[in-house]
């Protein structure tokens, strides 16, 4: 008999989902385009979870190169995610999306995780283009441009939920 160790959370696919902060005040950051998640007729993208990067993993987004969203800022950001036709998942606080604790010895704080980040069941076709970032307190305050950074675990179906290889 052969056992199989498998992860909680086993990942399949994933992608990095990088959204730049270009400007102070605003209240809303708008999260670009997404094609790799982008449900058409012959395949469906489900996002099974969705974790935070934060400066501790990782100090820039790979894709824009801007340093990552600083504590301060993650502390005041919720995600609003829009699927079929409207705002499903509405202002859940980006923190609960962080599973790693990563104390910081300088300045004896621990940017807030979540021992068990959530995961979704069936969470099809995100428009990503009309889900955003919003903030808590009304506005952005950074000196420079920085990004906030989503580590998107998803599958693809067909017609009939059938996942596909991509």
């Amino acid at each position: 008999m052969n056992t199989l160790l498998v992860k909680e959370t086993p990942i399949n696919n994933f992608t990095l989902v990088d959204i730049p902060v270009t400007a102070n005040g605003l209240t809303k950051v708008a999260i670009q385009d997404q094609p790799l998640l982008k449900s058409y007729s012959n395949h469906r993208v489900v996002v099974k979870g969705l974790r935070v990067i934060t400066a501790k993993i990782l100090s820039n987004a790979p894709i824009s190169g801007n340093a990552i969203a600083t504590r301060a800022e993650l502390l005041k950001a919720s995600l609003v995610l829009y699927c079929n036709g409207w705002e499903k998942e509405q202002y859940i606080p980006l923190l609960m999306l962080n599973p790693m604790a990563d104390a910081d010895a300088t300045t004896a704080t621990t940017i807030p995780y979540a021992f068990n980040p959530m995961d979704f069941i069936d969470l099809r076709d995100v428009d990503w283009t009309k889900s955003y970032i919003q903030y808590s307190n009304g506005t952005s305050s950074a000196s420079s441009t920085y990004s906030f950074l989503l580590a998107v675990n998803y599958l693809i179906t067909n017609e009939s939920g059938q996942e596909v290889k991509p």
